[in-house]
């Protein structure tokens, strides 16, 4: 791999390998009998893989974000491999460190067994933070705003815009 910082604000890592799992969970979809059924196998695979983090942390605005590929075989027909390509970004602006307001997509590419593709997504979110005192902020993080079937786990769809509400405590 390679990690540094081009200047004081924006660092990088970039990583690859190649990983030779001996008994590691993947999602798996069979059929029985027409009924098409997920599950989750432990199977031996290979994998080569690369990774690209990034951070710009200026004053105000922090954007960062991850870049993965991976390519995967010697696994069982009804194994579902990892996505070739996945990725995550996301900017956030604030203002005097009290008020923060953001923007972050996670996306997945599709993948697929014999008989059954789980579709790629791009769950595309707003974020505000507001901080009430040093100890404590309320947030807010409306997700899915494409309205995309979001399939992280097999056959388990997340549907429809989505909304997160929470309170940071600072202890």
């Amino acid at each position: 791999g390679l990690e540094g910082r081009a200047s004081s604000v924006f660092g990088y890592d970039l990583r690859g390998g190649y990983v030779n799992y001996g008994n590691a969970p993947l999602d798996a979809v069979y059929e029985i009998d027409g009924v098409v059924m997920p599950s989750l196998w432990y199977s031996e695979y290979q994998k080569l893989f690369a990774v690209l983090d990034w951070n710009l942390d200026m004053e105000r605005l922090r954007f960062d974000g991850t870049l993965e590929f991976n390519h995967a075989w010697g696994y069982d027909h009804v194994m579902v491999a990892p996505a070739m390509f996945t990725g995550d970004v996301a900017a956030t602006y604030n203002w005097n460190r009290r008020i923060f307001a953001g923007v972050d997509c996670n996306w997945a590419a599709a993948r697929s067994n014999d008989i059954y593709t789980v579709p790629g997504y791009a769950d595309l979110g707003i974020y505000a933070e507001y901080g009430f005192s040093r100890k404590m902020s309320f947030w807010l993080r409306g997700g899915n705003l494409l309205n995309m079937n979001i399939q992280r786990n097999v056959m388990f769809a997340e549907k429809g815009v989505n909304f997160t509400a929470g309170i940071r405590l600072n202890l």
